[in-house]
């Protein structure tokens, strides 16, 4: 029996316990009252604190604002480096006010103390919640300490809190980033592209952080503002497109990039049908004038032409019709152009055309005996 009494009395004094924790547990969990602030708290992300410590004098200063009757503030909540996370924070506090600040119907008096001065106090909890809203940093100037690291011909590409760098596509339509932040939807579009090597960034570690990548999205720091987040995005390049950008192809020659950004030359000229040329524009006093010209089948460069690389920019062929054209079976006969700019076969300078022998000589020689007379 004095074995189950004492048991008893364990168990009594084990409840006892058990309720006082709980009534403790749920007037610190339930007695913490969000202050209601006008107007709400609220930075753009460019000139939100970057700690906690940025906060805490101006949630100082609201609380004595908002409640009458303040003796102290106490943050309770040390929390960690804010570094303008975008989203709903709150900061809770202890605030000690004069207890004759506090209406009866909310005042209860065993929660009424006497502090050092002697003066009747009431110590309360309250939520001071603030917002950091989202700055696009694709739209900030250069020289702003939030912009954007991405190089062209990259896109900048904001999103909640952040930003990330995406190659271009090559032609037209190009894509452009989406008003407002990216969404998952969108980088999961861009993951499921078919994409050109002139679409993706530099495929070298050396030449480009995330190589053969689209974009930085899920490779660098997801932050972009963190040391490593930032040099991770200004480490991102991706290909210039030397056919919109800085090519010497002439004016009516085609620019077409070759299959990798990595090849030189990693792109052609190419000249329009009907016209020949190497489809580079002319150097005043370094090519020579363009005249190409092709054999009689009107197609095949002549060896001249070849010797000059076809010629500067693209020009309309002039037909050498002698040449490449088969050589003439007659005596003495060569291959002439005639009024309708096409081969025939004639006699050499000096010859002229027998009906029986073919060309012979125009002035044959002549005989002359020592004792002819003139």
């Amino acid at each position: 029996k004095q074995r189950d009494a004492m048991m008893e009395m364990r168990l009594l004094w084990l409840f006892a316990v058990l309720a006082i924790t709980a009534s403790v547990a749920s007037a610190d969990d339930g007695h913490c009252e969000s202050l209601k602030l006008k107007p709400p708290l609220t930075y753009t992300q460019d000139k939100a604190p970057r700690d906690l410590s940025g906060v805490l004098p101006v949630v100082v200063e609201k609380v004595n604002r908002v409640l009458e009757g303040v003796v102290d503030v106490e943050v309770e909540w040390e929390g960690g480096d804010l570094h303008g996370k975008v989203g709903e924070h709150t900061v809770q506090c202890k605030v000690t006010r004069l207890a004759s600040a506090i209406q009866e119907e909310h005042l209860h008096q065993e929660d009424v103390s006497t502090d050092d001065e002697g003066r009747q106090v009431v110590v309360q909890c309250f939520l001071v919640p603030f917002t950091i809203l989202d700055t696009d940093e694709c739209t900030l100037p250069s020289g702003h300490s939030m912009s954007h690291k991405c190089h062209a011909p990259a896109i900048c590409v904001n999103t909640i809190g952040s930003y990330e760098c995406l190659c271009p596509r090559l032609g037209t339509p190009k894509r452009k980033a989406p008003e407002g932040a990216a969404d998952d939807k969108f980088w999961a579009d861009i993951a499921s592209e078919d994409r050109s090597p002139w679409e993706l960034s530099l495929n070298s570690t050396d030449l480009s952080s995330c190589p053969s990548s689209a974009s930085t999205h899920g490779c660098c720091p997801a932050f972009g503002h963190s040391s490593h987040g930032s040099l991770c995005r200004a480490q991102f390049h991706c290909p210039v497109d030397t056919c919109s950008t800085n090519h010497d192809c002439a004016p009516n020659a085609k620019c077409i990039l070759a299959d990798s950004p990595r090849q030189r030359p990693n792109f052609l000229c190419k000249c329009p049908n009907g016209l020949m040329g190497n489809g580079h524009a002319c150097r005043p006093g370094i090519d020579a004038k363009p005249e190409p010209k092709v054999m009689f089948d009107g197609v095949t460069p002549t060896e001249e032409t070849l010797k000059h690389n076809y010629y500067c920019g693209c020009t309309t062929p002039v037909i050498d019709a002698c040449a490449g054209f088969p050589p003439c079976e007659g005596h003495n006969e060569i291959c002439a152009v005639t009024s309708r700019n096409e081969p025939k076969c004639v006699c050499k300078p000096g010859y002229v055309r027998d009906k029986k022998y073919g060309c012979v000589d125009e002035t044959p020689p002549v005989m002359r005996l020592r004792h002819d007379a003139d």
